[in-house]
């Protein structure tokens, strides 16, 4: 006797493969081009206000979608107006969104490969990538994301990224001074355009544990005892003036090319990247 239960599972199975699809981790390619149908490189793209990815070099970014027929994307990269509303396939199964150029004190972006872009040239979209693969550990500030969190001091724009905590002394007298900890409250590595930061007042903040007790019974902290001989970070560098960040919560989730050859990465890794926005 045939087991009709089975052999109804199987029709519903054949009829409705997309629906099963849908449901999976299917990922469909959104090119992002400019006027003339050339690739932008890097662009950011998220669906909604979801996750963000980042495209590639030929301006390509595998998207995940609950359904093949439309999305609702948002792009947006530095030189161009962003884009945000429902995208449907072209014939060739792609989302194509087009970017038009902003008429700005920018200078133009010839797109022909991606050593042209100052980032890439340092191997930033190239660790990004390796972060979406899931090679790599760390979080990725993009310049189009710096865009939208102007400030003029580097710590306030630290401030509720991931991997890292943004720490005020509180010294009797003199400055205050800000601190990149990482995990346990040790201080981070910050590494400016490759080259390890020293002689910062982040290098006396071994830990969050207090080192002494001031003559008012405060306690307190190698940093704070240290805060009107050794500059922060604020001091050395502006907001303004960083084109993008990127955050490793230890070493031995960092790639090895940034990891400074003089410095203690266990505690993580804080790499600045400076220069115009593009």
């Amino acid at each position: 006797m045939p087991n009709f239960q089975h052999t109804w599972l199987a029709v519903l199975v054949l009829a409705v493969p997309g629906a099963l699809r849908a449901q999976g981790d299917e990922k469909v390619p959104v090119a992002v081009v400019d006027a003339r149908g050339e690739p932008i490189p890097f662009a950011v793209v998220s669906i909604r206000s979801g996750k963000v990815h980042v495209a590639d070099a030929k301006g390509i970014v595998r998207m995940p979608a609950d359904s093949p027929d439309s999305l609702e994307l948002h792009v947006r990269r530095i030189g161009y107006k962003e884009s945000y509303g429902w995208v449907t396939p072209s014939a060739d199964g792609r989302f194509v969104v087009e970017l038009t150029q902003l008429a700005a004190s920018l200078s133009a972006v010839t797109v022909t490969e991606r050593a042209n872009i100052p980032l890439a040239r340092r191997g930033f979209y190239d660790r990004l990538e390796r972060a979406q693969r899931g090679a790599v550990v760390g979080l990725f500030v993009t310049p189009e994301e710096l865009e939208a969190r102007p400030r003029s001091k580097l710590t306030d724009v630290m401030q509720g990224l991931k991997y890292v905590r943004v720490w005020q002394t509180r010294p009797t007298s003199g400055a205050i001074h800000k601190l990149l900890l990482g995990r346990g409250g040790c201080a981070m590595n910050i590494v400016l355009d490759g080259e390890l930061v020293t002689g910062t007042v982040q290098e006396d903040v071994p830990s969050e544990a207090p080192t002494s007790i001031d003559f008012n019974g405060t306690r307190r902290t190698n940093a704070e005892s240290n805060a009107q001989l050794k500059p922060d970070i604020d001091a050395i560098i502006t907001g303004a003036s960083v084109m993008a960040i990127e955050i490793y919560p230890s070493s031995a989730n960092a790639p090895p090319e940034i990891i400074p050859f003089n410095g203690n990465g266990s505690c993580g890794i804080v790499a600045i990247w400076t220069g115009a926005r593009k």
